[in-house]
């Protein structure tokens, strides 16, 4: 009977350390990784760890009471891990990112584009990509340059569209172009805004 119980106790404090473990290094990608998430993801983990440890404290006792407060223990920390997956899924449909991104371009364009007015200018900007991103970065443009020329062009063929819908919002005229060189060749100022694995063609 004592050797078993020692099994277990040694079981469960292996457990308390493995957890702790695991908490400090997701605490630590989160601070690398400035996850907003952080706290819950370190919540639910420590929420485990105050499990190992109870457990191996119900065993020096002999507590009857263990198997309930594991149990409440271990609703909790699924329902932390539930709270961070909902917390993550909210943060990555937010279009707050994509409005930061485009007051960014307009600030830039404002203050080191080359003016509508300057020698050589045609007040032309182009657009590589045409998805969410593409659209706030035009309706920055706008803000900054009322009467800009846009040309765009998107590795997946979504540039027509694009054109179409931002010369109806914006008022100004669109032009979708055959390529990216193409484009480039038109452009003043040029916004970039696509993924890794969809680099334009020259």
């Amino acid at each position: 009977m004592l050797l078993r119980t020692t099994r277990r106790l040694s079981t469960s404090f292996s457990r308390t350390a493995a957890l702790e473990g695991k908490l400090a290094r997701r605490e630590a990608s989160a601070a690398i990784q400035g996850k907003e998430d952080a706290p819950k993801l370190s919540r639910a983990d420590a929420i485990e760890g105050r499990l190992a440890r109870r457990e191996a404290a119900a065993l020096l006792q002999g507590a009857a009471e263990a198997s309930s407060l594991t149990r409440a223990e271990m609703i909790e920390g699924r329902l932390a891990r539930r709270e961070a997956a909902a917390l993550v899924q909210s943060l990555e449909a937010s279009p707050r990112p994509n409005l930061r991104t485009g007051a960014a371009g307009g600030i830039a364009l404002k203050h080191f584009g080359l003016a509508a007015d300057a020698l050589g200018s045609s007040n032309t900007i182009g657009f590589i990509g045409c998805g969410a991103i593409a659209k706030v970065m035009a309706r920055a443009a706008k803000a900054v340059r009322p009467d800009f020329k846009g040309v765009c062009y998107a590795p997946d063929g979504s540039h027509e569209t694009f054109a179409a819908e931002m010369s109806a919002e914006l008022g100004v005229p669109f032009t979708a172009m055959s390529s990216a060189s193409e484009m480039c060749a038109e452009s003043d100022v040029i916004y970039t805004q696509t993924s890794v694995t969809q680099c334009p063609n020259p």
